[in-house]
């Protein structure tokens, strides 16, 4: 049985280990669809309020070193490439890019190059004699960025319940939902601290992660959920049993929350200036 399951484990395990910024992409998508948006559509338009720059600033709670680091290693290539290019291809390179804007501009579709990109199309779906592992896609480039969320809500005192980033499209890039900071603002042991054995006292800030894409990721918004920690009915002191008839019959107590955004956020390719 073993040797059966690591006939299909291992590769299993060698295609996330070869390609984990794509299972970063697919889990962001699966949890975007099976979580975040439905979880964003439950919350009123009067339970929804934009952060302004005095709540909330990029220098403050942004940490995009690595984008930016990104960012001046491109200019580097590219300066270098200018370099290295004679006048003539300089010159050529600028007409075609020139040409190319101004054809989508003027929203042509390159008819007179639809035979040809046809054919480029079914050459590619037609798979060689010889492909194999060099035919594979490679794994699109992410870069890390961290968002610092506040895990109380200063009007109200709820705790977070949820924070996460969407992209111009309204693609989720990254989300956290703080578990182990929500037992400590509980009061109750975190697994792996201190053998879990006593609780730890909540900080007031804690990191959500994101990932940024190259050439896809042209601006960002931080959300953050705020919902009343609503105790289970057997933990509130003086509860009785019901049946579950009484249950039924009984409306949810409508949670209290607020869901907090920030202005969209540009993303300085730098590769033009």
């Amino acid at each position: 049985l073993a040797e059966m399951c690591d006939k299909y484990m291992l590769p299993w395990l060698g295609c996330i280990q070869s390609y984990r910024n794509t299972y970063t992409l697919i889990t962001n998508s699966f949890y975007q669809s099976e979580y975040v948006d439905a979880l964003e559509k439950a919350v009123p338009e009067a339970d929804r309020a934009a952060l302004g720059e005095e709540a909330w600033s990029i220098e403050n709670n942004l940490d995009l070193s690595l984008w930016n680091d990104y960012v001046a290693e491109e200019k580097e290539k590219l300066k270098k490439e200018a370099e290295s290019m004679s006048d003539e291809e300089v010159e050529e390179a600028i007409n075609l890019a020139k040409a190319y804007l101004k054809q989508k501009e003027e929203g042509e579709d390159a008819d007179a190059d639809a035979n040809t990109s046809e054919e480029k199309s079914e050459a590619e779906d037609k798979p060689s004699e010889d492909s194999g592992a060099s035919d594979l896609p490679s794994d699109p480039q992410l870069i890390a960025a961290i968002t610092k969320i506040v895990l109380r809500d200063p009007v109200s005192n709820h705790p977070i319940d949820m924070a996460y980033v969407r992209d111009q499209d309204g693609r989720v890039l990254g989300f956290e939902q703080f578990t182990n900071e929500k037992k400590m603002m509980r009061g109750e042991p975190v697994e792996g601290e201190n053998g879990g054995s006593e609780p730890k006292e909540a900080p007031l800030v804690a990191n959500c992660g994101f990932h940024l894409q190259p050439g896809v990721t042209t601006s960002f918004k931080v959300y953050a959920l705020y919902r009343e920690d609503v105790p289970c009915p057997e933990d509130v002191v003086g509860g009785e049993d019901k049946s579950e008839s009484e249950e039924k019959e009984e409306e949810a107590p409508k949670v209290e929350e607020k869901l907090y955004y920030t202005q969209v956020i540009p993303l300085v390719e730098g590769l033009d200036q």
